[in-house]
């Protein structure tokens, strides 16, 4: 199994940023309803900036060609969101509010596993290794869409106040997170020795366990913002080592510098706005804004990212060599991960 020296480095940094976030939240969250300073600075980095950060592919000449080519992925769905949020959060009860708000974190948590999914399809291409299998796959988001039925069955650790709750779905969540880790560790003991010991079998491990938090603590912080700042890291780190390859246009310290800019701006705007709920007038809208904003970044990056594209592979693999190699067999579809 051959691994670069750069696919070695992006391995360990990803599989350290996905379990510290979950550490730190279990310590310092624990037992919280508010987030104290460094909570609060850690999901500033983990989760708006990294909502802020899909915004650089804007100035990427590949990546506005292929959103040209295909407007209903890259323009008019998400224009669609965000224009149906702004209008929604004005004319919903509060309940009607927390009943969809409960369907946007589903969506949310779904979207983390699958990026977790699209991360260790990443770590094996990058290290030669065998593919991801079907079951491999089924295992990962499996245990992803448990973890969303135990926030469906204690809403409270989303902070939502919904009169109604499926507590049954708790059980059924734990039996499902307990089955898909068996089932995820039985298919990682047949693979090759060496693949088991490697960052690739740690960062399968790791998202096999990715929900757990959500059963473990009553705390919403310790419950899901490990989850929230590990995911938010994961894309901060790739996204970041695409833009620092050395590929034509500008000189890379150029592109770290503009994409610098505009994580800050646009993780500030975005981190003001997701304290507007329960406000009015303008504040609402507002807030609206900022969860159409985020649904786009999940639309968008389910297309940015689809390996089973051949025009986005050939981007990735331009811009990612070391992660995404060119070879023919490469070409071939790993899995149908999204990253983001």
């Amino acid at each position: 199994m051959a691994t670069s020296p750069a696919a070695r480095r992006w391995q360990r940094a990803t599989l350290i940023v996905t379990i510290v976030p979950f550490i730190f939240f279990a310590v310092i969250g624990a037992g919280r309803t508010s987030p104290n300073t460094e909570l609060g600075i850690a999901l500033f980095f983990g989760a708006s900036m990294h909502v802020a950060a899909t915004g650089w592919f804007v100035v990427n000449p590949d990546i506005r060609r292929l959103a040209r080519r295909r407007p209903w992925r890259f323009l008019i769905i998400p224009t669609s969101l965000i224009v149906a949020s702004v209008i929604a959060v004005g004319v919903l009860s509060p309940q009607w509010q927390s009943r969809l708000l409960l369907l946007f974190f589903s969506w949310q948590f779904f979207h983390f596993q699958k990026q977790n999914l699209g991360v260790v399809a990443l770590a094996a291409s990058s290290s030669s290794m065998i593919r991801l299998s079907t079951w491999e796959r089924r295992w990962i988001v499996g245990s992803g869409c448990a973890g969303i039925l135990g926030l469906w069955a204690h809403p409270f650790l989303l902070q939502l106040s919904l009169h109604r709750e499926w507590r049954w779905l708790w059980w059924i969540g734990i039996a499902g997170v307990t089955a898909c880790v068996i089932g995820g560790v039985w298919c990682l003991a047949r693979r090759p020795h060496g693949e088991m010991r490697s960052y690739f079998g740690a960062l399968y491990v790791s998202t096999l366990f990715f929900s757990a938090p959500v059963f473990l603590f009553h705390s919403p912080y310790a419950a899901v913002g490990g989850m929230t700042v590990a995911h938010g890291l994961q894309y901060l780190i790739i996204v970041g080592t695409f833009i620092a390859s050395p590929v034509r246009g500008r000189r890379r310290w150029e592109r770290m510098s503009a994409w610098s800019n505009i994580l800050l701006f646009g993780a500030t705007c975005l981190a003001v706005a997701s304290h507007f709920h329960g406000a009015s007038g303008f504040e609402l809208r507002t807030y609206g804004l900022y969860l159409g904003v985020t649904m786009s970044h999940f639309v968008l990056d389910a297309g940015l990212w689809r390996m089973r594209d051949p025009e986005v592979r050939r981007i990735m693999s331009l811009n990612l060599p070391d992660l995404v190699p060119r070879s023919a067999e490469s070409l071939r579809p790993t899995s149908p991960a999204d990253i983001g």
